[in-house]
């Protein structure tokens, strides 16, 4: 541990973590522990989820901060939520969608045309609501953009990447 401790100040949040994650190594059960437990194991889980929150959150600060006029991507902004919504497998309606754009609902219904016109999107009728229709990425966007989120994930702060311990046991 005096390793940990000799890291420069300004890393101050990766120590603490670094730490935490140390504590709970230390707590997990022996392999003589775990006997009686056949079908217990732990297993770390990446939120691949966070990248695409943390930078929906940002947007949305950017905005409230210096106005959105200046940072036009309704585009983007709608391609983050449908993303963030597969991960979750949410179904995400053309008006969620037109919220998430972050511009006037014309402006937004535009967009979505244009993205479903390119291929980027498709559009589902609700199958127990014709009035309501769903958008979500095509599989060809998915894999773009999770391609993307490897690619920007490393490159963000080591607090921005969500790891969950979980412990599953009879």
């Amino acid at each position: 541990m005096n390793t940990l401790a000799s890291l420069p100040s300004d890393n101050h949040n990766l120590h603490a973590r670094l730490r935490s994650i140390a504590r709970e190594i230390l707590d997990l059960p022996t392999d003589a522990e775990q006997a009686p437990l056949q079908k217990a194991y732990s297993e770390v889980i990446i939120d691949t989820m966070s990248l695409p929150r943390a930078m929906v959150n940002e947007r949305r600060a950017r905005s409230r901060f210096l106005g959105s006029d200046l940072f036009g991507e309704p585009a983007w902004d709608i391609l983050l939520d449908l993303y963030i919504a597969d991960g979750e497998q949410r179904d995400i309606s053309v008006s969620s969608a037109c919220i998430a754009s972050n511009v006037p609902d014309t402006t937004a219904q535009r967009c979505l045309k244009y993205l479903v016109e390119e291929g980027v999107i498709l559009r589902t009728a609700d199958p127990h609501d014709l009035r309501r229709v769903f958008v979500s990425l095509t599989d060809e966007t998915k894999s773009k953009m999770d391609a993307y989120f490897q690619t920007v994930q490393p490159r963000r702060a080591p607090e921005q990447i969500s790891v969950r311990n979980t412990w599953k046991g009879e």
